[in-house]
Protein backbone atom coordinates (compact mmCIF):
# COMPACT_ATOMS: atom_id res chain seq x y z
CA UNK A 1 0.00 0.00 0.00
CA UNK A 2 1.55 3.53 -1.47
CA UNK A 3 0.27 5.90 1.40
CA UNK A 4 1.38 9.98 0.40
CA UNK A 5 1.44 13.12 2.64
CA UNK A 6 1.21 16.20 0.95
CA UNK A 7 1.39 19.93 1.48
CA UNK A 8 3.28 23.82 0.81
CA UNK A 9 6.05 24.54 2.85
CA UNK A 10 5.73 24.34 6.22
CA UNK A 11 2.22 22.41 6.07
CA UNK A 12 3.51 20.15 8.80
CA UNK A 13 4.06 17.04 6.29
CA UNK A 14 7.58 16.15 6.97
CA UNK A 15 6.44 15.90 10.71
CA UNK A 16 2.98 13.99 10.24
CA UNK A 17 4.88 11.58 8.21
CA UNK A 18 7.01 10.80 10.66
CA UNK A 19 3.92 9.87 13.07
CA UNK A 20 1.75 8.22 10.69
CA UNK A 21 4.88 5.78 10.42
CA UNK A 22 5.17 5.46 14.06
CA UNK A 23 1.55 5.25 14.30
CA UNK A 24 1.57 1.96 11.75
CA UNK A 25 4.58 0.64 13.01
CA UNK A 26 2.67 0.58 16.80
CA UNK A 27 0.33 -1.30 15.02
CA UNK A 28 2.60 -4.29 13.82
CA UNK A 29 2.59 -2.84 10.15
CA UNK A 30 5.17 -3.48 7.70
CA UNK A 31 5.63 -0.31 6.41
CA UNK A 32 8.95 1.82 5.61
CA UNK A 33 9.02 5.90 5.76
CA UNK A 34 10.41 7.40 2.51
CA UNK A 35 10.50 11.06 0.76
CA UNK A 36 10.80 13.56 -1.92
CA UNK A 37 12.88 14.69 -3.00
CA UNK A 38 15.16 11.51 -2.36
CA UNK A 39 18.63 11.80 -1.22
CA UNK A 40 19.88 9.96 -4.54
CA UNK A 41 22.29 11.38 -7.29
CA UNK A 42 19.16 13.27 -9.41
CA UNK A 43 17.53 14.37 -5.67
CA UNK A 44 20.47 15.65 -4.43
CA UNK A 45 20.72 18.09 -7.30
CA UNK A 46 17.37 19.15 -7.60
CA UNK A 47 17.94 19.82 -3.58
CA UNK A 48 20.98 22.17 -4.80
CA UNK A 49 19.07 23.86 -6.99
CA UNK A 50 15.70 24.95 -4.82
CA UNK A 51 17.87 25.61 -1.59
CA UNK A 52 20.49 27.67 -3.99
CA UNK A 53 17.60 29.48 -5.43
CA UNK A 54 18.71 28.63 -8.89
CA UNK A 55 17.42 29.79 -12.39
CA UNK A 56 16.77 25.73 -13.67
CA UNK A 57 14.04 26.38 -16.18
CA UNK A 58 10.19 25.21 -14.32
CA UNK A 59 9.93 22.63 -17.02
CA UNK A 60 13.19 21.31 -16.72
CA UNK A 61 13.07 21.34 -12.68
CA UNK A 62 9.80 19.28 -13.05
CA UNK A 63 11.69 17.01 -15.15
CA UNK A 64 14.48 16.14 -12.71
CA UNK A 65 11.67 15.68 -9.89
CA UNK A 66 9.66 13.04 -12.36
CA UNK A 67 13.70 11.44 -13.06
CA UNK A 68 14.52 11.42 -8.84
CA UNK A 69 11.20 9.55 -8.56
CA UNK A 70 11.36 7.51 -11.15
CA UNK A 71 14.51 6.33 -9.81
CA UNK A 72 13.20 6.18 -6.24
CA UNK A 73 10.49 3.95 -7.63
CA UNK A 74 12.80 1.21 -9.41
CA UNK A 75 15.70 1.26 -6.67
CA UNK A 76 12.90 1.57 -3.20
CA UNK A 77 9.07 2.23 -3.32
CA UNK A 78 8.54 -0.43 -6.25
CA UNK A 79 10.38 -3.32 -4.26
CA UNK A 80 9.26 -2.57 -1.21
CA UNK A 81 5.29 -2.50 -2.59
CA UNK A 82 5.95 -5.89 -4.44
CA UNK A 83 6.91 -7.27 -0.60
CA UNK A 84 3.53 -5.79 0.70
CA UNK A 85 4.89 -3.27 2.56
CA UNK A 86 2.98 -0.44 3.44
CA UNK A 87 4.89 2.81 2.43
CA UNK A 88 4.50 6.01 3.53
CA UNK A 89 6.17 8.79 1.35
CA UNK A 90 6.44 12.26 2.58
CA UNK A 91 5.78 14.27 -1.51
CA UNK A 92 4.94 12.60 -4.65
CA UNK A 93 3.41 13.13 -7.99
CA UNK A 94 1.27 15.50 -6.57
CA UNK A 95 3.95 17.81 -5.73
CA UNK A 96 4.88 18.20 -8.94
CA UNK A 97 1.49 18.76 -10.03
CA UNK A 98 0.82 21.17 -7.61
CA UNK A 99 4.16 23.56 -7.54
CA UNK A 100 4.09 22.88 -11.19
CA UNK A 101 0.99 24.62 -11.46
CA UNK A 102 2.22 27.36 -9.36
CA UNK A 103 5.08 27.68 -11.26
CA UNK A 104 2.96 28.56 -14.61
CA UNK A 105 3.15 24.89 -16.51
CA UNK A 106 0.47 22.91 -17.90
CA UNK A 107 -1.52 20.44 -15.33
CA UNK A 108 -1.97 18.13 -18.55
CA UNK A 109 1.74 18.30 -18.92
CA UNK A 110 2.58 17.58 -15.48
CA UNK A 111 0.15 14.98 -15.64
CA UNK A 112 1.31 13.15 -18.29
CA UNK A 113 4.87 13.41 -17.38
CA UNK A 114 3.86 11.05 -14.15
CA UNK A 115 0.82 8.67 -15.67
CA UNK A 116 4.26 6.01 -15.39
CA UNK A 117 4.47 5.79 -11.83
CA UNK A 118 1.77 3.81 -9.32
CA UNK A 119 -0.99 5.55 -7.74
CA UNK A 120 -0.85 6.34 -4.37
CA UNK A 121 -3.97 4.00 -3.00
CA UNK A 122 -4.21 7.03 -0.15
CA UNK A 123 -2.78 10.64 -0.20
CA UNK A 124 -3.71 13.23 2.68
CA UNK A 125 -2.84 16.60 2.32
CA UNK A 126 -1.96 19.29 5.10
CA UNK A 127 -4.20 22.55 4.03
CA UNK A 128 -2.65 25.96 5.73
CA UNK A 129 -2.86 29.56 5.15
CA UNK A 130 0.63 30.57 3.02
CA UNK A 131 1.25 33.34 5.95
CA UNK A 132 1.43 30.52 8.87
CA UNK A 133 3.32 28.15 6.79
CA UNK A 134 5.92 31.22 6.08
CA UNK A 135 6.16 31.71 9.83
CA UNK A 136 6.92 28.25 10.50
CA UNK A 137 9.18 28.35 7.73
CA UNK A 138 11.32 31.45 9.19
CA UNK A 139 11.39 29.87 12.73
CA UNK A 140 12.81 26.70 11.34
CA UNK A 141 15.32 28.94 9.95
CA UNK A 142 16.18 30.84 12.58
CA UNK A 143 16.69 27.49 15.07
CA UNK A 144 19.17 26.18 13.27
CA UNK A 145 17.13 24.43 10.75
CA UNK A 146 16.76 24.03 7.15
CA UNK A 147 17.71 26.53 4.46
CA UNK A 148 14.59 28.35 2.88
CA UNK A 149 13.89 27.25 -0.98
CA UNK A 150 13.00 29.25 -3.75
CA UNK A 151 9.29 27.95 -3.19
CA UNK A 152 8.80 29.40 -0.02
CA UNK A 153 7.44 32.40 -0.56
CA UNK A 154 3.49 33.59 0.17
CA UNK A 155 2.02 33.89 -3.29
CA UNK A 156 3.68 31.45 -4.66
CA UNK A 157 2.78 28.56 -1.88
CA UNK A 158 -1.16 30.05 -2.20
CA UNK A 159 -0.80 29.20 -5.64
CA UNK A 160 0.13 25.63 -5.18
CA UNK A 161 -2.12 25.77 -2.20
CA UNK A 162 -5.01 26.23 -4.67
CA UNK A 163 -3.97 23.51 -6.75
CA UNK A 164 -3.90 20.91 -4.17
CA UNK A 165 -7.41 21.68 -3.42
CA UNK A 166 -8.44 21.78 -7.12
CA UNK A 167 -6.85 18.29 -7.48
CA UNK A 168 -8.93 16.48 -5.47
CA UNK A 169 -11.54 16.45 -7.97
CA UNK A 170 -9.80 13.99 -10.11
CA UNK A 171 -8.37 11.57 -7.73
CA UNK A 172 -9.85 9.14 -5.61
CA UNK A 173 -8.95 8.72 -1.78
CA UNK A 174 -7.79 12.42 -1.69
CA UNK A 175 -7.92 13.69 1.54
CA UNK A 176 -7.34 17.31 2.72
CA UNK A 177 -7.32 17.66 6.29
CA UNK A 178 -6.51 21.45 8.44
CA UNK A 179 -2.98 21.48 8.68
CA UNK A 180 -2.87 24.74 10.90
CA UNK A 181 -3.69 22.86 14.14
CA UNK A 182 -1.26 21.40 16.84
CA UNK A 183 0.95 18.61 15.78
CA UNK A 184 -1.31 16.01 18.20
CA UNK A 185 -4.52 17.01 16.45
CA UNK A 186 -3.17 16.79 13.25
CA UNK A 187 -2.03 13.49 13.81
CA UNK A 188 -5.25 12.45 15.25
CA UNK A 189 -7.28 13.37 11.91
CA UNK A 190 -4.47 11.45 10.12
CA UNK A 191 -5.07 8.07 12.28
CA UNK A 192 -8.41 8.60 11.68
CA UNK A 193 -8.30 8.55 7.93
CA UNK A 194 -5.69 5.66 8.19
CA UNK A 195 -7.66 3.77 10.17
CA UNK A 196 -10.08 3.50 7.16
CA UNK A 197 -7.74 2.17 4.88
CA UNK A 198 -5.28 0.04 6.90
Amino acid sequence: MLIVLEGIDGSGKTTQSKLAYSYLKDRKMDCMLTSEATDGPIGSMIKKIVKDKGTADARALQLLFAADRADHIAKLVGPALRLNKTVICDRYIFSTIAYGIASGLEREWLTSINRVFPPPDLTIVFDIDPHLAIERLNERVSQGGKKKTMFENERFLEKARMAYKGLKKQYKNYHIIDGSMDAGSVSADVAKILDMYV
